[in-house]
């Protein structure tokens, strides 16, 4: 089975040999490594080129600049691959990653990772608690299981995709926006029909104080507002009524939370939504009382 790797490049030149090393001596062979420069200012064009001549396996695309979600379609679209696994430049993963994936995906339509976060104070384990290995979800139950216990991680690059899927599906990124991942992953698991869980913390995930993780700014909250009204209006679409309580109380949390990391006290909602909503929508009674302190003040909510 081959495997396309997808790493979009954007000036990363301290960090992008060690993503690539990560990938190129994987110990499961068969694989199609796509280098997407995304009109790198720095030395990482010339640095794609060079690992192209020493692997025959990378292929490498420049671009004009034009974002994240831009660059992993560009990739997507020419892959060769049964599966497809989403790297970032500044990231890395463990070196049998792709070998797990490979014995353990089966023809499923997703199958779910882990990743290991490190912050400049912190060392966060992505993992799933309530999830058990080789037993096969439907994406909506799976939707249902994770939110229900705080567990529903959107960084695409966690998991792992059966190419045709994702293209019958049309489950591109929705390009131009920061934080694509938020808006990918409900449309994502409403269409998977197959799901399966890997208990595995393959995914290295660095968090550098000058990356677009870290870097919050107002196009962060606009984009995400954006994203929020679409996740509102998808929501309405959902016809199994679990599922769309799920999703409704994973929105709702998820504005709540920006707001506070945004610092917002404005009294501004994503299209559709209200005070209201947020109550109504409360997953559990902790989300419900930070509900209610939210609609009361949000300036003591977002300091707390």
């Amino acid at each position: 089975m081959l495997i396309t790797v997808i790493i979009p490049v954007y000036k990363v030149e301290d960090l992008l040999n060690r993503c690539i090393e990560s990938v190129v001596n994987q110990t499961y062979k068969e694989l199609e490594i796509i280098l997407i420069d995304d009109g790198s200012p720095d030395r990482c064009p010339q640095m794609c080129d060079e690992w192209a001549k020493k692997d025959n396996r990378i292929r490498v695309i420049h671009k004009k600049n034009a974002g994240l979600s831009a660059a992993r379609n560009d990739a997507l679209k020419i892959a060769s691959g049964e599966y497809i696994l989403y790297v970032d430049s500044d990231d890395y993963i463990k070196k049998d990653a792709c070998e797990r994936f490979a014995g353990y995906a089966d023809g499923v339509d997703v199958v779910l990772g882990e990743a290991l976060i490190t912050e400049p104070n912190q060392i966060i384990h992505r993992v799933h608690t309530n999830l058990q290995e080789n037993i096969v979800y439907s994406g909506e139950e799976y939707a249902r299981l994770a939110i229900s216990k705080g567990e529903w991680f959107a960084a695409a690059c966690y998991n792992f995709y059966r190419t045709q899927f994702i293209r019958d599906n049309n489950l591109y990124f929705k390009e131009g926006f920061l934080h694509e991942d938020i808006e990918y992953t409900p449309r994502l698991y409403l269409a998977a029909k197959k799901v399966k869980y890997l208990h595995y913390e393959f995914y290295q995930y660095i968090i550098r104080d000058n990356s677009i993780t870290s870097n919050i700014g107002k196009k962060h909250f606009d984009d995400l507002m954006k994203i929020y009204s679409s996740w509102y209006e998808l929501n309405k679409t959902i016809r199994n009524s679990k599922t769309q309580k799920a999703y409704c109380g994973a929105l709702a949390k998820y504005f709540m939370a920006t707001c506070r990391a945004h610092n917002v006290t404005e009294k501004i909602y994503p299209n559709g939504m209200d005070g209201k909503y947020l109550l109504t929508n409360a997953l559990n009674f902790k989300e419900f009382i930070k509900a209610i302190l939210f609609n009361i003040s949000r300036s003591i909510y977002v300091k707390l």
